[in-house]
């Protein structure tokens, strides 16, 4: 069977982490770390007080931060295995000995359509990408804007973070006319 040709524009997408942490430093440990190709960030989103949930406090403590860094290159839809396997890695290097994370890093995929995330969580809403990591669309490109749906978490249903997603699909739109 011949395997379809697919248009590496439509799978292609700027790459994201979003980061929880109380540990403002370790963002930028994040920048250094992540893959090379990657490793400048095109811009990043002001930290802000992540209080939507409880869900981290135990393992991560109180005073958590949200930031969100966006990555330079283009990336395919079929690297985001990959990725999710690297934030693991990195959350795991920072892991102080006999407590929990320190940081808590979701990478995704701003397309021209949706904003991707992954996660190691099985959910009736997300696909099974494989080695263990499914993707969930969070937000939706329609009528001109992105639109949350039910299951989007509440820190990207926040105009301003959602304004953050346009800005990066703005540019990856301009960058793939060019």
């Amino acid at each position: 069977m011949k395997e379809m040709d697919v248009d590496r524009k439509e799978i292609s997408g700027i790459p994201i982490v979003g980061i929880l942490t109380s540990e403002l430093d370790l963002v930028g440990s994040v920048e250094k770390l992540w893959p090379e190709r990657l490793a400048r960030v095109r811009c990043s989103m002001n930290p802000f007080p992540f209080n939507m949930s409880a869900y981290y406090e135990k393992e991560m403590g109180r005073g958590l931060l949200r930031t969100w860094l966006a990555f330079e290159n283009q990336v395919g839809q079929d690297e985001l295995v990959r990725f999710k396997h690297r934030a693991v890695a990195l959350e795991n290097e920072f892991v102080k000995p006999g407590a929990g994370r320190r940081i808590n890093i979701d990478p995704g995929l701003v397309t021209l359509h949706s904003l991707l995330l992954t996660t190691h969580k099985n959910c009736g809403h997300r696909i099974y990408l494989g080695d263990g990591v499914f993707v969930e669309m969070t937000l939706i490109f329609q009528h001109q804007r992105f639109e949350p749906f039910s299951w989007t978490y509440p820190d990207y249903r926040l105009e301003g973070v959602i304004g953050f997603f346009s800005q990066l699909r703005n540019d990856l739109k301009k960058e793939l006319k060019s």
